[in-house]
């Protein structure tokens, strides 16, 4: 699945409809076809911003030169202000019907007499709980507040729950197939104040409503990957500062990996510059299959269509291989990965197919070699690892073609089989 974050520009959009003849909210759904029929993009939603939640509770906003809109800081600050909260009806809000109303007619569901406008994925979505209590109060002070009066802050994430909770409802109501959070200010948190502050209200979204749950939280999330996954979200959508082939070697095949190209890189790079690493996250990708190509964040609208087009037609020259192969590569690396692994590992490495033992040997390599160059392990036990592959690749003999992909280097099989143990020590030495 491909599916970039943005960075469709709307000028080609309005060249293939007559926007005089649509409603704003026919407008969004068909953008939202129109990206996914068009351009290839797999998946589509809503997403309502921190800035607007705020104002269906009833707070006002303002506009900078660059014409973003913002909430005034100190909004909600005292138990008054809370009280005051309960009290407002933000569901019932005019602008909510913007993030819920496309999804209907993306799907269709007023008439039931035509098909979706796209056979394509279509959800939801919403700023989360503590990014838009962060707008509410303010970034400094919510920061300040869950150090020093942490109920206040709980107890103002809960109202921004209930109120995320409902929108999710009514989008599931009108056919979405998932709901999106962006949680981005809970990059600030450590992974203690992340599941209490925000976690756990995620959790409590995603099990309110039967879809899938996407997840996305900006910046290095490396260290608090398992709190995200621990929310109950069947996708996790990672910035490109998070290493990805390390992501998917944590996780099992059944979470579902999005990302993550730097989206500032994709804007102002060559079209070639692009394709280079487009095609060396495909390549380091390749052996999962529970991998959303896509962005980091989201791509600026000025991005150049010809480097979007990238991600989808790079696809063309890795395709998809059968579900069996995925699951026989993740069984096998995992056990080939292993510090003492089972005493027939030759007799099970040997049941499987070339290329299935190729990507599985390719997997191990690198998950060791990244252990080592970040010093988890040391040399004697990185060594005698490899001497283990090196007896794995001499008991096939048979097995003469074939590649490794290591780090941003490939390799014939005939050099791996040479001498695996140099090939490795000179792409992770210096790592």
């Amino acid at each position: 699945m491909v599916a970039p974050i943005g960075g469709s520009p709307k000028t080609s959009f309005a060249d293939a409809y007559d926007l005089t003849k649509l409603n704003d909210y026919e407008r969004s759904a068909y953008f939202m076809a129109y990206r996914a029929s068009k351009l290839g993009h797999a998946l589509e939603n809503t997403c309502m911003d921190d800035v607007t939640v705020c104002k269906c509770f009833g707070l006002e906003s303002f506009t900078v030169e660059d014409g973003s809109a913002h909430i005034r800081e100190g909004s909600i600050s005292s138990e008054a202000d809370l009280a005051w909260l309960r009290q407002q009806a933000p569901l019932r809000s005019p602008i909510v019907e913007h993030y819920v109303q496309p999804v209907r007619v993306f799907n269709r569901l007023a008439t039931e007499s035509q098909p979706k406008l796209s056979s394509k994925l279509i959800g939801g979505g919403c700023f989360g709980p503590f990014t838009v209590a962060g707008a509410m109060m303010g970034v400094n002070e919510i920061a300040a507040r869950v150090m020093t009066d942490p109920g206040f802050v709980e107890q103002l994430i809960e109202i921004i729950t209930e109120f995320i909770i409902g929108l999710a409802q009514r989008c599931a109501e009108h056919g979405a197939e998932f709901f999106w959070i962006a949680e981005p200010l809970a990059i600030m948190l450590s992974g203690d104040d992340f599941t209490r502050l925000s976690g756990a209200a995620i959790q409590r979204i995603f099990a309110s409503v039967p879809v899938y749950g996407f997840l996305h939280v900006c910046g290095d999330t490396t260290r608090l990957l398992p709190q995200l996954a621990a929310t109950g979200a069947a996708c996790l959508s990672v910035d490109y500062q998070v290493d990805m082939r390390d992501a998917a070697h944590r996780f099992p095949p059944e979470m579902v990996l999005m990302g993550n190209t730097n989206p500032v890189f994709v804007q102002q790079s060559s079209q070639a510059e692009v394709e280079a690493t487009v095609r060396r996250m495909y390549g380091s990708m390749r052996h999962f299959p529970n991998w959303i190509v896509s962005t980091g964040c989201l791509l600026p609208g000025d991005t150049p269509i010809e480097n979007v087009n990238v991600f989808f037609a790079m696809a063309e020259y890795f395709p998809l291989q059968t579900p069996e192969f995925y699951r026989a590569v993740n069984e096998l690396w995992h056990a080939m990965s292993l510090e003492q692994g089972p005493p027939d590992l030759v007799e099970i490495a040997g049941q499987q197919s070339d290329p299935v033992f190729l990507a599985a040997l390719e997997e191990t390599c690198v998950n060791w070699g990244r252990r080592f160059a970040r010093r988890q392990i040391y040399l004697p036990q990185f060594l005698q690892k490899l001497q283990g592959l090196q007896q794995l690749l001499q008991a096939r003999p048979n097995c003469v073609h074939g590649e490794l992909w290591l780090e941003d280097q490939v390799f014939p099989l005939e050099q791996i089989k040479q001498g695996l143990i140099q090939v490795m020590m000179q792409t992770y030495k210096q790592a």
